[in-house]
């Protein structure tokens, strides 16, 4: 489990109590690239999370309401505690997202076709490459029937003269 990183200005109900009624959440890093934020309401605070995604580009998710005016049930009410491990179960999310190993939403068949798709065309890899499973050019025609005559030669290929490499 992750160290639970301290704030003295957010972690109890008085310190919360103190702070000024903004627009914008008053944030602590607890991770690189994470943070949990309070925003300080007229009635009752709520808690949010922050995660950087790079280029200047942040992701915001709403956990819940903060434990000012009500107990704490670890669900809907968090209190500081509870909010920043909700905070880091989200940002474990949203690093997977990221590098596309947790889907955002139920993976579909449509998704999984797509996929697959992108894939077969992608083979080879660079023009000279060649991979095991690489779809290989078809021995027919378009049309169904049997091509004839000799293969075609590579590209860049030059028939030799017929005296060079001769004594």
């Amino acid at each position: 489990m992750a160290r639970t990183a301290r704030n003295s200005s957010l972690e109890t109900r008085t310190a919360r109590a103190r702070l000024r009624i903004r627009r914008t959440p008053y944030f602590a890093k607890i991770a690189k690239g994470l943070r949990l934020g309070y925003y300080r309401g007229q009635i009752a605070g709520s808690w949010v999370a922050r995660c950087y995604r790079g280029a200047g580009v942040y992701a915001t998710e709403a956990l819940g309401v903060a434990d000012d005016t009500l107990d704490a049930d670890g669900v809907k009410v968090l209190d500081y505690w509870q909010a920043q491990e909700h905070a880091r179960r989200w940002g474990e999310r949203q690093r997977l997202i990221a590098r596309a190993w947790c889907a955002k939403a139920p993976y579909s068949v449509a998704d999984a076709v797509k996929d697959y798709l992108a894939g077969v065309t992608s083979w080879p890899p660079s023009p000279g490459g060649c991979a095991p499973n690489a779809p290989r050019p078809s021995p027919r025609h378009p049309c169904g029937r049997r091509r004839r005559g000799r293969p075609p030669r590579p590209q860049g290929y030059r028939q030799p003269h017929p005296h060079q490499g001769r004594p």
